[in-house]
């Protein structure tokens, strides 16, 4: 006969009718081993489906599996629901059964272990019959485990490994001190999550929190948690130790700090971070190195590079120099932050300073980023040559590869480097991913090569480019399908070559690539992407494929997902139109179609001038009429209904006015200028900072002069330069093309004036 029941407050075997670790007493019920049950409370009055009965009992032969590890699992998360303060309301009945045998169940025998630990009476009486020496060396989880196994093996019983295994494990890295105090609030240990607040919880209401406990088992217990529960638990956790009287030092702020540097809601930690070292400052804790480093590192985080630099001045002042690491976590704030030249400055003070703060190969990377960005590539292989030849030469990381591949598509004569950096990444990795094809990408288009875009755009769609499954992965996104229209849109000159097709790598790379085209593509039962709508075609020939496919793709695109529905997009498409069409009529249709004037603050009547009307509307009153329409793909017409248009900006009516310098249409470039006149009254346009506004009016007006210069209105080109002197500074630089225009016509009243404004000798001329 053995007693034994389970308390529903706490989770652990009840003795002798009373739970120690909550103090609450229970009516015993004797039975047969062989039928005992787990616990024997008094029913609820209501029963709810939450507290039904846990699945079967593990079997006889599964008790010293490790297989039978997940069903032990299973019932731990579902024993840890019921018992948690905050779910549990009232009595909660447990019919779990334990089957009894010479090989004690797991889940059976991690309870009894962690009802020895939280036993403080019997534990202390053990302890006093132990001898001295092997009191200090036994800790209380070994201590209970030998205190079960004596007293089972008197009955014939033993208790398994696998729970001495999970018991161990679980409070391997934790002091004796906190052991003592957790043996209660084991439950909330569970392999699928530890809860750490209902652990905190249990020990602040069962075990006296955390009086007894030294700063260093406090520190311990701080780094046993896991670090995505630290920011959440972090009040929680301070408050007991204020409580408890413990006195902080630098290593508890420091982990504090930290904490709340890797939180995930740092809008609120950033705050307290400050607070921590305001306190730090108060009790006369000095902040090392590690607490100015995890301060920095929560700053990054929110791109609080005003912060950061207050931090430096502090640690200078304090007689602390910036390490590395530190000064690699400023220059990328700043990369972030778009401080470009700030963020090389500190790079060159790092070279110049001592050899511990020489860049690493992440400094470099972030610096080349820096260059990279600031359109600055030159510099960006200066700074490269030095990584890897200087006299600190390092092994570049593979990103910073792609970085400067990237790099070098923006000129023409860094092309072909551009793709000797991929093949340099490709023997350094040996990988074939969506990063790699992107810069492939940006490499081709802006070489003008299109048929080598499409097909790298085209093998983004395949799994088997990829080394995975054949058939479609997953739409490449929005800014792959912004490359293949930008090198559908370049028009290097009839007498352009590409790289590629001009280097022996690069050539075979493209003719395999090209070779991989598969224009019928199909996803899988599984696959939620529709087939891309390649042209049946391995190669384009012809601005009318070209340009029918990429309005397919649009269209397409436009259906599969909202992200598409933005500037880039369409302004790229329209830039395809530009550069492929013969007329204005099929871009003026799109420009009119995928965009309209968004005239919000600004009156209909506005100056007597004629609102464009909204191609949303248009395209709904124009429904019937699109659906009988033959020549126009289902995706289109379905694409039309959706009237997907975006307001226009000062970028979209850039473009337009460049599509009536190319077509040479002063009409339309009037509407355009126009139009662009009432914008410049709308709430969107007041919101540019004045000189970017200033520079964007400067740009425009400019290109009204090269319009009517291409359609030889040098009158009215003129008109506009002098309705603006005022406000423009109108050089030669500017005036140039329309001087020499009009000495080809002969109108020299038109060259006397540029001549004037410019303060120009007539002499000095070429």
């Amino acid at each position: 006969m053995h007693r034994n029941i389970w308390c529903y407050g706490s989770g652990f075997l009840v003795r002798a009718g009373k739970c120690v670790p909550c103090s609450t007493a229970y009516r015993i019920h004797v039975r047969p081993r062989s039928t005992r049950r787990l616990a024997d409370i008094p029913k609820p009055k209501d029963k709810t489906e939450k507290f039904r009965d846990f699945e079967e009992p593990i079997t006889p032969g599964e008790l010293m599996s490790l297989e039978s590890l997940g069903k032990i699992n299973n019932f731990y998360d579902k024993l840890g629901k019921l018992i948690e303060p905050d779910l549990g309301k009232s009595s909660i009945e447990s019919e779990a059964e334990v089957n009894r045998n010479p090989e004690l169940g797991l889940e059976r025998d991690i309870l009894e272990i962690s009802a020895e630990i939280s036993d403080d009476k019997v534990s202390a009486e053990e302890r006093r019959a132990l001898p001295q020496k092997q009191e200090v060396e036994q800790n209380p989880v070994d201590l209970a485990i030998d205190r079960l196994k004596e007293r089972l093996s008197e009955k014939g019983l033993q208790v398994s490994e696998d729970a001495i295994s999970v018991m161990k494990n679980k409070f391997k890295t934790m002091p004796k001190g906190v052991v003592l105090k957790l043996g209660g609030a084991f439950v909330y240990l569970r392999e699928s999550r530890e809860d750490w607040k209902g652990i905190l919880t249990h020990m602040r209401e069962n075990s006296d929190g955390f009086n007894g406990l030294s700063p260093e088992e406090v520190n311990s217990l701080f780094m046993r948690i896991p670090a995505s529960q630290r920011s959440e638990i972090l009040r929680q956790f301070e408050k007991m130790v204020d409580e408890a009287g413990i006195e902080k030092g630098v290593k508890l702020y420091n982990m504090y700090i930290n904490s709340c540097a890797d939180s995930h809601n740092l809008s609120r930690d950033t705050k307290h971070m400050w607070k921590l070292m305001d306190q730090m400052k108060a009790s006369g804790i000095a902040p090392d190195m590690y607490t100015y480093g995890s301060l920095l590192k929560g700053l990054s985080k929110v791109n609080d590079l005003d912060s950061m630099e207050i931090v430096r001045m502090e640690m200078n002042a304090g007689g602390l120099s910036l390490n590395k690491e530190m000064y690699t976590t400023i220059l990328q704030t700043c990369i972030k932050t778009k401080h470009y030249d700030k963020a090389i400055d500190i790079f060159d003070n790092m070279r110049l300073m001592a050899v511990s703060t020489q860049p690493d190969a992440k400094t470099y990377s972030a610096v080349i980023l820096a260059h990279v960005l600031k359109r600055d590539i030159e510099k960006a292989l200066d700074i490269y040559e030095e990584m890897s030849k200087g006299p600190f030469a390092i092994d570049p990381e593979p990103e910073s590869l792609l970085l400067l591949a990237r790099g070098c598509s923006r000129q023409s004569r860094y092309i072909l480097k551009g793709w000797r950096f991929i093949f340099q990444y490709h023997q350094l990795q040996g990988d074939l991913n969506h990063n790699v094809i992107e810069v492939m990408m940006h490499l081709a288009a802006r070489d003008g090569d299109v048929n080598f875009t499409r097909a790298l755009y085209n093998s983004s769609f395949q799994g088997k480019f990829l080394g995975k499954k054949n058939g479609i992965v997953s739409n490449p996104g929005p800014r792959m399908l912004n490359l293949y229209f930008t090198a559908c849109s370049t028009d290097k000159g009839e007498g352009h070559v590409p790289v590629s097709q001009i280097d022996a790598q690069i050539r075979t790379v493209r003719q395999r690539v090209i070779d991989m085209f598969e224009y019928r593509l199909q996803g899988d039962s599984s696959s939620k992407v529709p087939p891309p709508p390649f042209l049946p075609l391995k190669e384009l020939h012809g601005p009318d494929q070209i340009v029918n496919e990429c309005e397919a793709f649009l269209n397409y695109s436009f259906l599969l997902s909202k992200q598409f529905v933005r500037q880039e997009i369409i302004g790229s498409f329209l830039n395809v139109l530009l550069a492929r069409e013969d007329s204005v009529k099929r871009f003026e249709d799109a420009y009119n179609r995928l965009t309209f004037f968004d005239n919000q603050g600004v009156s209909a009547d506005s100056q007597g001038v004629e609102i464009v009307e909204e191609p949303i509307q248009a395209a709904v009153e124009s429904k019937g009429q699109l659906d009988k329409t033959k020549s126009l793909t289902t995706a289109e017409i379905e694409a039309r209904k959706l009237a997907v248009a975006i307001p226009r900006d000062v970028s979209l009516y850039s473009i337009g006015l460049k599509a009536a310098r190319v077509f040479k249409d002063p009409e339309f470039a009037q509407k355009v200028w126009t139009e662009r006149g009432l914008y410049r009254k709308t709430k969107k346009f007041a919101n540019i900072p004045y000189k970017k506004r200033d520079a964007q009016d400067f740009e425009f007006a400019r290109g009204m002069v090269s319009v009517f210069i291409e359609c030889n209105q040098l009158k009215e080109a003129l008109a506009i330069v002098l309705s603006s002197k005022q406000r423009f500074d109108w050089n030669w630089y500017y005036l140039k093309s329309l001087y020499m225009a009009a000495g080809q016509i002969g109108d020299s009243s038109v060259q006397r004036v540029v001549l004037e404004l410019t303060g120009k000798n007539p002499n000095r001329v070429r």
